[in-house]
């Protein structure tokens, strides 16, 4: 199965929004609303909680179909607290896709609305545009020539000494390593 580019970032809640918005603050209660034009929903309640020990984010809103009222949407997800290592929390949103008896829970830092849920990008079979582009074969012949113009400026730039008291200089070994030269990992001997 192909997965779909994520084509529409505004479709979407993320953690940094919410944060920006003042709406993660420990111990606090918020709501809002949002709409998207090309979306088929009215407008969104969104209901932020973050008072312990159960946080929560939940979405309320109706599905359109033709302009015409389809049904309602009322659903909870979890707002996920965890611990830095220097201090201070770091929140996620936790998927609720349950379906077929498998629950996803992924914690994630944006939810995609699609198919009438906010999901995370793998429930909605969803890929950045950047995983998709070919990326050049290190095998072409241009790469290589890219590959040595890089070790060309490396040399320039940084190997001042190829050889100290008769031992080639870690630049000098570095070097080699990105020219691809043969024994480079190993100590090359000095031919005089």
């Amino acid at each position: 199965m192909s997965k779909s580019l994520i084509e529409n970032q505004r479709r979407s809640i993320s953690i940094k929004f919410l944060a920006e918005n003042g709406l993660l603050n420990l111990n606090q209660e918020a709501s809002f609303q949002i709409s998207w034009s090309d979306c088929n929903t009215d407008e969104i309640s969104v209901k932020v909680n973050t008072v312990l020990p159960h946080p929560f984010i939940s979405f309320r809103y109706d599905i359109l179909h033709s302009g015409e009222h389809f049904y309602s949407m009322n659903y909870k997800l979890n707002l996920v607290p965890q611990k830095c290592h220097f201090g201070n929390e770091r929140w996620f949103l936790q998927c609720g896709r349950k379906e077929n008896g498998s629950f996803c829970g992924k914690k994630v830092y944006t939810l995609y609305l699609r198919d009438s849920r906010f999901r995370c990008r793998s429930c909605h079979n969803l890929t950045y545009e950047s995983c998709n582009e070919k990326k050049p074969s290190k095998n072409t012949f241009l790469s290589g020539l890219d590959q040595l113009d890089k070790a060309d400026r490396y040399y320039e730039k940084r190997v001042k000494k190829e050889y100290y008291q008769g031992k080639p200089t870690k630049q000098y070994l570095r070097y080699l390593k990105l020219i691809g030269e043969p024994g480079s990992s190993e100590r090359p001997i000095k031919l005089e």
